[in-house]
């Protein structure tokens, strides 16, 4: 990572955007010059910023506050899957924000007595031993924690899940469309853009230090029946009828 972000900076890059932790940290350790955008869990809590208010130094963007949004994910499975007893969930070992979903995770499982199984990656060529030890577990469903590792291998996440029927959920809304059972979270492609004005901001002269980390607040339900269908689960049609987007 740190290689790349080297790469970057000696083009002469005027902005550098990061999105997760992992890359915000990278960036922010290769430069204390160059203006960093960064899209996270919480730029507090990885050390990325001083505060939401006041940044400081060279970097600022949007915090994806996503405790709510984790307990949420679970309690979306367990409407569709009403018997769900075990669920795993996967978090990046290198993430420095994942104990904000996992916790979250962990107290919605406990009070909906839910066994959780918690299980680490470090990349993609991790999930065929995570699901091979999340089927071990004799889990159920698994739910992904906020991390942009899970929204690139989100197919491949979908496909592995599918093949051993479990049920998912993640907070991309990419997710249902590559097969995915369930999502909720924010619009990724919508924060992006976000993260976007910021760049252009601070290519017009404004310095990163005085722009106040803002937060997500809009977040969007996504549902794949055909994957529900494929799972023999019914999806309650209240909760399709909350759906923003659903896949036939």
């Amino acid at each position: 990572m740190s290689r790349t972000v080297s790469d970057f900076i000696s083009q002469g890059m005027n902005v550098i955007f990061a999105s997760g932790a992992v890359a915000g940290k990278a960036a922010k350790s290769a430069t204390s010059t160059i203006p960093i955008v960064c899209l996270t869990g919480d730029l507090v809590k990885a050390g990325l910023v001083k505060s939401l208010a006041s940044p400081g130094g060279n970097l600022t963007g949007i915090s994806i506050l996503t405790a709510e949004a984790s307990a949420k994910r679970l309690e979306l499975l367990i409407q569709i899957v009403p018997t769900l007893e075990r669920a795993a969930v996967f978090y990046n070992f290198d993430d420095l924000t994942a104990s904000l979903s996992v916790e979250p995770t962990k107290a919605a499982a406990a009070k909906m007595q839910v066994r959780l199984q918690v299980i680490g990656v470090h990349g993609q060529s991790d999930f065929p031993s995570a699901l091979a030890a999340a089927v071990n577990a004799n889990v159920q469903a698994i739910a992904l924690t906020s991390n942009p590792l899970f929204d690139i291998a989100g197919q491949q996440i979908a496909e592995l899940a599918l093949q051993n029927k479990l049920a998912t959920v993640s907070f991309a809304d990419s997710f249902p469309e590559v097969g995915g059972l369930l999502s909720y979270g924010p619009s990724i492609f919508a924060e992006y853009h976000h993260a976007a004005h910021f760049a252009a901001r601070i290519i017009r002269g404004a310095k990163p230090a005085d722009l106040p980390v803002e937060h997500t607040t809009i977040y969007k339900l996504g549902i794949n029946l055909k994957t529900a269908r494929a799972l023999n689960l019914k999806v309650p049609e209240m909760l399709l009828a909350s759906a923003d987007t659903v896949i036939e």
